[in-house]
This record gives C-alpha cells, structure tokens and sequence, in this order.
C-alpha cells in the first residue's frame, strides 16, 4: 500500500510545477529531483521559511515529507500549499488559461498527494490537529517582491489581499477544525478508522455481510456524534438559522463538495446520449451546460440547466436517469459532489 502511494506521490512530482513556472531554484529542483539527502536538505529550507515559498514548492515539499514519514509536516505543508494557491490566484490574476493553467498545474498536483496525505494524516489525530495549528499560525499573504510562478496580471493591493486571504483562510479551517474535534473522541474515531477502511478495501471480503452493516453502523454513530455536538464533520454541516431572538445553530445533511482542488471531478461509468427531437426548430441550440449534483454512490440526483432551452429538458432529463459515475472519496470516505458538465445533443 505505501509502494504504491509513493509511486502516485513520485508522478505528482515528476516536473509539472517546474515546467509551469519555468524556475531553476535550487530548492524546488532539490525537491523534485535530488537524493534523499538533498531534498531532506531543501525540506527543512521549505519548513523554516515557507512563507516566501510558492505553492507549486509547497505542494512539492509535501510530497517529499509523506515519502520520508514526516506526517504532520506533509500535512502541514498541503494544506499551506492549498491555501496559498487559493490566495495566490485571486491576489495574481493568471494570464494562461484552459489546459496549462495554473488552476489546472495546481489541481493536477494538489489532487495526488491530497489522496495520499490526507488519510493517513486523520489516522493520527494527533499530526491532524498539529498541522491544522501551524496553518492556523501561518500568513498566506507572501511578502512583497513574491513571485506566484506564473504569468499574471495586476497584482490586487496588500490590504485587499490580506482581507481576501483571511476570508479564505476562514473557510479552510473552520472544517478541519471540526473534524479535529471530532477525531479526538475516541468514539468517533473508531467508527471512522471502520469505515475508511471499508470503503478503501477492493477485496471480496468487503461486500460480506458483516462488513457492511459495520459500515452502516459506523456511519451512524458518525453521524450522531456530528448531530449531538453541532460540529460539522464528513455527514453534517452547521448552518446559521433564520434570525431568531435567541442564537442557536441548526444541523442538516451535509452538503455536496464542489470540484475543483482536491476533489476531482468523477468519473462517468455509464452515459446515455439524450436525442434532439425530431420537430426540434433549427434555433434551438444543441449545446446544454448543465450544473450536476452526484450522491455517494455515483447517481445523479439533481441538475440545473445553466445554459439551454425548455424544448430539450425532456430528452436531458431522461437521459440523466441513467448516468452513473465512480463515487467521490474524500479521506476515504464516500461524498456527494457538484460539477457542470457540456452535453451535445444529436
């Protein structure tokens, strides 16, 4: 299992965030391509100064700490890279756009090494919460002179970043900091380790009876305990209430993750072309954008036409029905997602 991560975690690193940002830096080349005594070496330069790093660096830093079982340093690293990312694209305008984007390097590097990371770091809740701490603790706002590694527009002023980075920063924690809270009860954790494992396992022995209402036991004690507390975790999310004369929170089913980051867009396993009616007028246009909601198990369960025609709902809808995609894992644990998609009738 750990031959295998590493060898995703090493194909993450093969040279995408060089090449996108055409630097020679010494660290970032040590990182990628040195012995492990060298990218130990540029590891610990990354650590004492990562807030003048950029996050193609950081992400590779990361990488570099999980190989070698610095786990609340690769933790630490990811998520200050994912979080530097965000910052960076709104503080820095890119100029690239579709394929070799930076948008497009930075998923395709976050999107590995989170796979690998992320489940081994909320095995240990201790390197969890140490490394949330640290991002706490960081200033993603790099200092003037700070080079984001590509090619960008105007820069947005330092306040104006600084106000927009607090925000993201905000949105970041305020999740894992739930789920810090969540893992440290030792309840909650044995019914999390149950059911990663579970859904990890590709073995026969998975689908036994008693590995599944395991599962499903697991869920629910997860579920209770987010519900009880009032804390977000992977099955419930805490929303604001209505202005009421008292504050109170409310808890409702978690929901769906966005793609894009760490989350990767599924995998479609069946697709069911919808027809154009044969009295469709010549102006409607066959071109649909639509706006997916995929539950747990991969099946459709909500769609929003962003661009299209009432005349083509029909044949879009009965086609939907029969879409099936890969169900979405995040830290090995199945979640729903919402993504757009372009369909052309024929």
């Amino acid at each position: 299992m750990r031959t295998g991560r590493a060898l995703l975690v090493a194909a993450a690193l093969a040279g995408p965030a060089i090449a996108a940002a055409q630097r020679a830096d010494d660290v970032a080349e040590k990182l990628s391509s040195g012995t492990p005594a060298e990218q130990a070496q540029a590891l610990d330069a990354v650590l004492a100064r990562p807030e003048g790093v950029a996050s193609f660096d950081l992400f590779q830093a990361a990488a570099v700490a999980y190989q070698v079982g610095r786990l609340e340093d690769a933790g630490f690293l990811l998520y200050a890279a994912q979080l530097r990312a965000r910052v960076d694209l709104d503080r820095f305008p890119p100029r690239e756009q579709g394929g070799d984007s930076p948008e497009a390097l930075i998923a395709g590097l976050s999107m590995p090494i989170g796979e690998a990371v992320n489940p081994a770091l909320m095995r240990n809740p201790r390197a969890f919460e140490g490394a949330i701490g640290r991002v706490r603790a960081w200033d993603p706002v790099a200092p003037e002179g700070y080079d984001p590694g590509w090619d960008h527009g105007p820069a947005k002023p330092a306040q104006e970043a600084k106000t927009a980075a607090e925000r993201l920063k905000r949105e970041m924690l305020l999740p894992a900091e739930g789920m810090v809270r969540l893992l440290a009860r030792p309840e909650y954790f044995e019914a999390f380790k149950t059911l990663q494992d579970f859904n990890r396992d590709t073995s026969p022995d998975a689908k036994k009876p008693e590995r599944v209402a395991a599962a499903k036991a697991a869920e629910r004690t997860m579920a209770e305990i987010e519900k009880r507390l009032g804390i977000a975790g992977l099955y419930t999310r805490v929303v604001a209430p209505a202005a009421t004369p008292k504050p109170s929170r409310a808890v409702t089913m978690i929901e769906p993750r966005r793609v894009g980051g760490a989350i990767a867009q599924p995998k479609r396993l069946n697709f069911v072309q919808p027809r154009v009616p044969s009295n469709l007028p010549a102006d409607v246009p066959r071109t649909v954008i639509l706006e997916l909601t995929v539950d747990e198990r991969g099946r459709v369960v909500e769609a929003s036409v962003l661009r299209g025609h009432p005349a083509v709902d029909k044949p879009i809808a009965e086609a939907l029905r029969q879409w099936v995609y890969a169900p979405t894992l995040e830290n090995g644990i199945p979640v729903p997602v919402i993504f757009p998609v372009t369909v052309k009738m024929r």
